[in-house]
């Protein structure tokens, strides 16, 4: 995601709604308490306020960072990145927990994207702590150039420099954590937010991490499918880039994809599609009262790639869905497609003169979903962009509690972005 989007008036950043730094948002009046000092969040999502207090601004960083620190001896340590910067707080920050972690005996493992400027400098500076022997219980990887670990250059058209592969996934796994306390054999940290202070500052952006106490269970074997992937991405990197690598699996109450995914030449070869496909109703009854599926998304890059999707969405809006899209940038047939139907679109989030915009990439669903009413948010690293040239990770959550924060969230965010 490059940098320097929009310059807008600084007005507009005074009347903004206080976005929350925990993972449970207060009420639009209350002050957001800081999280500079706090545990890291388990079985939770957390929110950056890029408009808020340094502390606010850095709490997704923190949550990472927490749960680094609150590995124990050891156990292991998984960061895979799209973009590091070594200088800023953020970078740094992170690079420094995990050399801390190194030194206490915990095993450590970096997959870092070879192509942004400022992530090799990262890269080398890990590697003179960890090492790049990944045969070891310590290592730092680079993937390989013009292209992710796995994925490889558009077969849609591969002399487009601007289609390159990458390695876009931002999400740490862990095992042996401790917190207040309490034991967990393995925990999972997905987030939109790369390592850059641009993450902090000038985007807004969510994380959200499950942990496990118990072998077996959902969470832990989320934990196992993730570490699974990231040990793919690792023989990936020796290996031909392959444009498929897909795999879907659900374990509830979490439905989890990996990419990179052939590119979908009909609607029902789009996951996104597919599972706007299980929405049953615009309009239903739940406790004897009338009620209307909602539909929210915020997200970075919508290309022409996903034409399906803004199908999908147009459809389901003609249905009587309330659907409300926020974004950065929108293809050429995207925009006036989302523009024609009638659904609530916000188009790029702007936010004052501090070029502040949406980097956050969730679907939010409440409605009638394959018979089950129960809401759910999809977060995760992946756009809907070209699905092939990217490696990237996406997470569902079914429920209720955590679908509230999201949605608390997500009503500020709206509040804050203007209506195109």
């Amino acid at each position: 995601m490059s940098r320097g989007f929009w310059k807008w008036s600084a007005t507009v950043v005074a009347a903004a709604v206080t976005f929350s730094a925990v993972s449970v948002l207060p009420n639009k009046a209350e002050a957001a308490p800081s999280a500079n000092a706090a545990a890291p969040v388990i079985n939770g999502p957390i929110f950056n306020n890029p408009l808020g207090s340094p502390a606010e601004r850095r709490t997704v960083i923190d949550q990472l960072v927490g749960l680094i620190e609150a590995t124990q001896p050891g156990g292991e340590i998984i960061v895979v990145m799209h973009e590091w910067m070594s200088e800023g707080t953020a970078g740094p920050a992170v690079v420094k927990a995990l050399k801390a972690a190194d030194s206490r005996s915990v095993m450590v493992k970096v997959i870092l994207d070879s192509e942004l400027k400022e992530n090799p400098a990262t890269y080398s500076d890990l590697a003179g702590t960890l090492g790049t022997d990944t045969s070891g219980s310590s290592w730092a990887l680079l993937c390989p150039r013009n292209r992710g670990c796995i994925a490889g250059t558009s077969p849609n058209d591969p002399n487009d420099p601007n289609d390159l592969g990458d390695s876009h996934n931002k999400f740490a796994i862990f095992s042996k954590l401790e917190v207040n306390g309490k034991a967990y054999g393995s925990a999972v940290f997905q987030s939109s937010s790369n390592l850059h202070d641009w993450y902090l500052d000038e985007s807004f952006n969510d994380a959200y991490t499950l942990a496990s106490d118990k072998r077996g269970d959902a969470e832990d074997l989320i934990y196992g499918e993730y570490r699974r992937y990231a040990f793919q991405l690792l023989k990936g990197a020796g290996e031909p880039h392959r444009n498929d690598n897909y795999a879907s699996f659900f374990i509830s109450p979490y439905r989890l994809r990996f990419f990179p995914r052939r590119e979908a030449t009909a609607p029902e070869g789009d996951p996104m599609v597919e599972t706007l496909n299980n929405i049953d109703k615009c309009q239903y009854s739940a406790a004897g009262q009338a009620r209307t599926t909602k539909i929210d998304l915020a997200l970075t890059h919508f290309t022409n790639y996903r034409i399906h999707i803004a199908d999908k969405l147009a459809q389901l809006a003609t249905q009587g869905c309330d659907i409300t899209i926020i974004g950065s940038t929108f293809g050429s047939k995207i925009e006036p497609k989302l523009k024609s139907a009638p659904l609530d679109f916000r188009g790029a989030c702007h936010i004052g003169a501090a070029e502040v915009t949406s980097h956050t990439k969730i679907t939010m669903i409440n409605g009638p979903f394959k018979g089950d009413t129960t809401p759910r948010v999809i977060t995760g690293s992946a756009n809907f962009t070209m699905m092939s040239r990217s490696d990237d990770a996406e997470l569902m959550i079914v429920g209720g509690g955590d679908y509230e924060k999201y949605a608390r969230w997500y009503e500020n965010l709206k509040d804050a972005c203007a209506s195109q």
